[in-house]
């Protein structure tokens, strides 16, 4: 009966599928038989968690035939069997259950295409639980038997929703939301706050103001990655660059009780307060995140980034590879954990690209250098990876990898640091640790999706300021190295070699070590605990 109630919505053929990667949590098992068993893909839109609904596509079946979806609540055993089972003994060589077939559900196969949507019950009773899915097709040409296999699904359930309880306004670092009717809402578990949407907002404070000319203590809503334009604050970048300064991008400007905000789901707003202190080189001072939801998301999950259009909630603690991290025994005077933890509690607001993206970092929530940020981060992963109780390391590991999945998502749509002196490290590493973590593919292959290089012709890419300020010298042209600069000669091929803006000005290059200080200063010295971290956690 429980196998039953998930599916809500028969398989109905369907004209076009989803070639997206499986979602968290979700992942292929074994291997298709036969051509058109190798040729179906099953996909679930989501991952499965109680009270939520999602979907299942399959491609590539035999058309106008009949198949059946095999869903079982194993895909190790089967009764006194273990899985997979080859099913050569039954006429069908090559071919294997994959899955417990505890409940089948027959379907005609159209064009080749199906999907099927169903809800998961709203029960603590299935949580952890993993879900197999499999399909076969009756195809006559196959084998003895006339049945072709796909390769499987192990869709683990997720955790229930996350708690929530009305309220008429949300205050986080100093800074509040008003509402002109009380709104459900809950904290993800890095502690910043969710609403359920669509939620109208009359007022922020400190409110959004105007002083000497100068506009104070902006919002934004899905703030782009792509450019320096932004709502917070028209001193932002200092003087000359009041352009960048959008007022259409300030959503706070004039709401009011009659005119107010309206959050819908998909959407995520950050509030700044700005910086009056001329002593402090940062526009901003603090800055909250507002994530609008359509439904609760599970317990414990992490927020969505806070950039772009895209504000699906992916991924939550259950999926934290403890596995990945190693175990070392803790140094005499190392930091304190919970101290250290401390440092991350806020959101790092960075989708501003290039170094220009200093003056966007609030002073209270993160340090404004690269350099100096990305110390600290990668120090705090190497006490992640130290052997202490878990529980004493929990939180500052959820809020490394929260950071991680913020600059993923800014990295996602289109921000990039390119290496100029220290300001552009510190991104690539948290969303690398983030992705191991996660074990997330799409994170951890940020290095080719997001490459970082010259050609010989002079053209070129660059997304991280480390990848932009480190190469091996090359001839670049018959009897040139370097493209001419540097004083890089024959014998200095394939080293290993530090430009403080290599990728995009080459002429910065120096192949006297002490010629340039930024190597020593502000570059190579902060990255030393990521690179321990590479190495410990064996991402290399």
């Amino acid at each position: 009966m429980l196998m039953r109630s998930l599916f809500a919505v028969a398989l109905v053929a369907a004209s076009a599928l989803s070639q997206n990667p499986q979602p968290p949590g979700v992942r292929s098992i074994g291997a298709g038989c036969g051509q058109f068993g190798a040729s179906t893909r099953l996909m679930l839109s989501q991952r499965l968690r109680p009270g939520a609904a999602t979907q299942l596509s399959i491609n590539g079946m035999r058309p106008n035939t009949t198949a059946a979806l095999w869903t079982g609540w194993s895909t190790t055993q089967w009764g006194p069997m273990a899985l997979p089972l080859g099913l050569g003994f039954a006429g069908m060589p090559g071919c294997d259950l994959l899955v417990a077939p505890d409940a089948p559900f027959a379907f005609p196969t159209g064009s080749g295409t199906a999907q099927a949507g169903f809800g998961v019950p709203r029960s603590s009773v299935i949580v952890g639980a993993d879900l197999g899915l499999q399909v076969a097709q009756y195809d006559p040409t196959a084998n003895a038997a006339g049945l072709v296999w796909s390769h499987g699904l192990e869709a683990r359930i997720g955790p229930m929703p996350a708690a929530t309880s009305l309220v008429s306004s949300i205050t986080q670092f100093g800074i509040s939301f008003q509402f002109a009717q009380p709104v459900r809402a809950g904290r993800f578990v890095n502690g910043d706050w969710f609403v359920i949407g669509p939620a109208q907002v009359i007022a922020m404070s400190p409110p959004c103001t105007t002083l000497n000319g100068r506009v104070m203590n902006g919002a934004m809503v899905n703030p782009a990655a792509t450019s320096k334009h932004q709502g917070y604050d028209s001193a932002m970048y200092g003087s000359g660059n009041s352009q960048y300064y959008v007022p259409a991008l300030n959503v706070e400007l004039g709401i009011s009780a009659a005119n107010p905000l309206t959050l819908v789901p998909n959407e995520s707003l950050i509030k700044s307060v700005s910086n009056t202190d001329p002593n402090i080189l940062t526009s901003l001072r603090a800055a909250a995140v507002l994530t609008c939801l359509a439904v609760p998301p599970a317990e414990g999950s992490f927020r969505p980034p806070y950039s772009g259009n895209d504000h699906d909630v992916r991924y939550d603690v259950t999926m934290l590879d403890w596995s990945a991290l190693a175990a070392l025994q803790p140094a005499a005077g190392m930091p304190v954990i919970a101290t250290e933890a401390a440092r991350f509690e806020r959101p790092w607001i960075d989708h501003c690209p290039g170094w220009p993206s200093r003056d966007m970092h609030p002073e209270d929530n993160m340090p404004d250098y690269g350099r100096d940020f990305t110390a600290i981060y990668n120090q705090a992963t190497l006490l992640c990876n130290l052997a202490v109780p878990q529980q004493d390391r929990e939180l500052l590991l959820i809020r490394l990898v929260q950071i991680g999945i913020d600059f993923w998502g800014n990295v996602q749509n289109g921000c990039y640091w390119e290496g100029v002196g220290g300001h552009g490290s510190g991104r690539k590493w948290p969303i690398l640790f983030a992705g191991r973590l996660l074990n997330d593919a799409a994170m951890l292959n940020v290095g080719y999706s997001h490459r970082t290089y010259r050609n010989p012709d002079g053209t070129y890419e660059v997304h991280f300021g480390e990848d932009g300020q480190t190469f091996y010298v090359a001839e670049t042209a018959p009897g040139v190295y370097n493209w001419g600069y540097g004083g890089y000669t024959a014998q200095h091929v394939g080293l290993p070699e530090f430009g403080f803006s290599h990728m995009h000005w080459p002429q910065s290059d120096h192949e006297p070590w002490g010629q340039d200080p930024y190597r020593r200063c502000c570059t190579a010295n902060a990255w030393i605990g990521g690179l321990l971290c590479v190495r410990i956690m064996g991402l290399v």
